[in-house]
C-alpha cells in the first residue's frame, strides 16, 4: 500500500457519469497513490460506479440512517420557506454556520468527513464542485486542497442549474479562497473563472474532460436491439439530462422534418427528471414519431459501447453563460461520442465548432431547427466522419494524455498549463 494518499470528496454530485473524476481516481491510483473516495450513500446510489482496483477505496456517508438529518431537514425547510437564503446572508454568517442553516445534511457531512479526514495525511484533499467544497471548507487540517470546479458558476441571479444561487455562489466565493489550486477543463473556463472569482491564473491547472481507454474498434448493437430499430435505419442519439438548458424537447420536435428512415434515441440515467413536467412534455411531443427513450442506468464502463450502435451524436444547450457556451472541454457527451466513434451535431458555440471543423467530425447548428437541413450532409459521409471521431478522440480526447500533464504539472506547483484547449 503506497504510504501517498490522495482523497476526493463528493458530495450530491453524480460520480457514475463524470468521466473527469472518475479517470482521475482511477489515474492517481496508478500513479501510486492510496486513493479514497469520501461520498454520500445517495449520490453513490443515483450513478454508481466500481473500481477493480485495491488501493480505491470508498468512505461512505450514509445520511439516511441518521434522525436527526431527518429533523434538521425539517427545520431547514422551514427555515428556508420563512426566511429565504440570500447572498447577504451568506456573507454574514461563518460558511459553515450558513450550510448548518440552509442544508444541515451537507453540514452533517462535513463533520464526519473532518473526523475521517483526521486519520492521514493526504498528499491532495480534492473537492468535485461547490457543495463538495463547502463541506471541505468546514474542516481544519493542513492538507493541499484542490478544487475540482465542474460548474462555472457566475454572479447572475438567474441559472437553471441553481436554486438560491447568489447564496450559493457567495459561499463558494468565500470558500475558494481557502484553496491551493483550482483544476477546469480549459483555458478560457479558467479565464472566466479567475475573473469571476477574483482568483490567481498562475494557481490554476487544466484538465478536460474526457474518456479514457481505446476507442470502440467494434460498434456494437445494443440500442437497435433494444428498440428493435431495423438495421437500414440510421440512428441519432442524445445521451444526457432531460432539461430545458439541452434543448431535449426542441431535439424532438425537429423529428417531424428529418429524413425518412432515421430514429431519434433520447437516453438519460437521471431517474430525478423523469418525474418532471418538461420530461412529460417530452412525451407528448414524441407522439407518432420515431423517437425512443432509454432510461436505465449504463455504466461509465458500458457507455461507449453502447453509444457505438448509434450513428450521430447530439449536444445542444442554451447560451445561458459560459458554463453553457464553453462546453467542448467540460461535457461527457463529446468524449464518450467520439470514443463511440460518432459524428456529432452541436451548437454553433466557437469552441465546439472548432473542434468539429478542424477534425471533421459533424456540423454546427444555432437550434435543433436546423437538424433536418444538416442531417442529410453528415449522413452521407458517415463512413469518413466516424474514422475522423476516432482519430480525434485518440489524438485530441484521451484522457490519459491530459492527466499525464496535469500531474506533473500539480506535482512541481506549475499552473496552470499552457496547451490551447
Amino acid at each position: 500500500m503506497s504510504s501517498r494518499r490522495v482523497a476526493f470528496i463528493i458530495y450530491s454530485y453524480p460520480l457514475g457519469v463524470s468521466t473527469m473524476v472518475v479517470n482521475s481516481i482511477e489515474l492517481f491510483a496508478r500513479k501510486g497513490f492510496t486513493v479514497d473516495v469520501f461520498i454520500d450513500a445517495e449520490t453513490l446510489a443515483a450513478s454508481p460506479v466500481s473500481f477493480n482496483n485495491p488501493d480505491i477505496k470508498f468512505k461512505v456517508y450514509d445520511r439516511n440512517r441518521m434522525f436527526r438529518l431527518r429533523l434538521a431537514r425539517f427545520v431547514a425547510d422551514k427555515y428556508n420557506r420563512w426566511f429565504k437564503p440570500s447572498g447577504k446572508t451568506a456573507q454574514i454568517l461563518p460558511v459553515s454556520m450558513a450550510v448548518a442553516r440552509v442544508l444541515p445534511m451537507l453540514y452533517f457531512f462535513s463533520v464526519w468527513l473532518h473526523r475521517e479526514l483526521e486519520a492521514y495525511n493526504y498528499s491532495y484533499v480534492i473537492p468535485v464542485e461547490n457543495l463538495s467544497l463547502l463541506a471541505v471548507n468546514c474542516v481544519t487540517g493542513s492538507h493541499q486542497v484542490v478544487y475540482y470546479n465542474m460548474e462555472l458558476m457566475d454572479w447572475k441571479e438567474d441559472n437553471p442549474l441553481y436554486s438560491n444561487k447568489l447564496f450559493w455562489k457567495t459561499l463558494e466565493y468565500r470558500a475558494i479562497k481557502g484553496v491551493d489550486r483550482v483544476t477546469i477543463q480549459n483555458r478560457q473556463r479558467a479565464e472566466a473563472f479567475a475573473r469571476i472569482n477574483d482568483f490567481d491564473l498562475q494557481n490554476m491547472c487544466i484538465l478536460p474532460v474526457a474518456s479514457m481507454g481505446e476507442p470502440c474498434e467494434q460498434r456494437s448493437s445494443f440500442f437497435r436491439d433494444k428498440f428493435d430499430i431495423p438495421g437500414d435505419h440510421v440512428v441519432v442519439i442524445y445521451a444526457g439530462n432531460f432539461a430545458e438548458w439541452s434543448c431535449c424537447r426542441d431535439i424532438i420536435c425537429s423529428v417531424h422534418a428529418w429524413p425518412d428512415k432515421v430514429s431519434l434515441i433520447m437516453h438519460t440515467w437521471n431517474q430525478w427528471s423523469l418525474g418532471t413536467d418538461y420530461f412529460k412534455g417530452m412525451l407528448e411531443d414524441a407522439a407518432g414519431l420515431p423517437v425512443f427513450f432509454s432510461t436505465e442506468y449504463i455504466t461509465l464502463e458500458n457507455m461507449a459501447s453502447a453509444l457505438s450502435s448509434a450513428d450521430i451524436g447530439l449536444m445542444f444547450y442554451q447560451a445561458i453563460d459560459d458554463n453553457f457556451t464553453e462546453i467542448a472541454y467540460s461535457s461527457n457527451k463529446l468524449g464518450e461520442y467520439l470514443k463511440a466513434g460518432l459524428p456529432v451535431v452541436c451548437s454553433d458555440f466557437p469552441t465546439l465548432r472548432d473542434v468539429v471543423e478542424t477534425w471533421s467530425i459533424g456540423a454546427v447548428a444555432s437550434s435543433p431547427d436546423q437538424l433536418a437541413t444538416l442531417l442529410p450532409a453528415v449522413i452521407a459521409g458517415l463512413d469518413g466522419m466516424h474514422l475522423n471521431a476516432v482519430n480525434c478522440y485518440r489524438q485530441h480526447f484521451r484522457f490519459e494524455l491530459f492527466f499525464e500533464e496535469f500531474y506533473d504539472n500539480l506535482e512541481k506547483g506549475m499552473c496552470p498549463d499552457r496547451r490551447e484547449y
